[in-house]
């Protein structure tokens, strides 16, 4: 388990997090004011590694990452948004390093936050993976 995300931290994305990220964009953080919902639940952050394998290289073995956020709702059966990422500049800006991506962050708090479990993968050669990262 990565951590939780509780009820304060999910809306300091929409506000702090967002003020912070957007302070150089022409939008500004002004243009996405109560865009929106503020947080139903605390937050469960898993990061996970599976078996795969690569096409490009005749299928050749990898263990990949990726993030599983779980809404605190007291529920057995919910929803199930699964997001691709995109372009990430470090080996750790993937899903499953939550706090090093703004895009998960946002995700984690728009979905999980409002009942869906969140699951994206890291791409091959980030996260946890030994792959170059290229």
């Amino acid at each position: 388990m990565i951590g939780t995300y509780d009820i304060n931290k999910l809306n300091d994305i929409f506000k702090k997090d967002l003020e912070d990220f957007l302070a150089t964009s022409p939008l500004g953080p002004k243009s996405f004011n109560d865009s929106f919902p503020p947080a139903k639940y605390p937050v469960k952050l898993y990061r996970v590694k599976y078996s795969s394998v690569i096409p490009e290289f005749a299928n050749r073995p990898t263990i990949a990452s990726g993030l599983i956020a779980i809404p605190e709702n007291g529920l057995d059966s919910m929803p199930v948004v699964m997001y691709q990422h995109g372009t990430v500049f470090s080996k750790t800006e993937d899903p499953s390093y939550p706090d090093n991506s703004m895009e998960t962050k946002i995700m984690i708090a728009r979905f999980a936050s409002q009942g869906y479990i969140l699951i994206s993968a890291d791409y091959f050669g980030r996260g946890i993976s030994e792959l170059p990262d290229s």
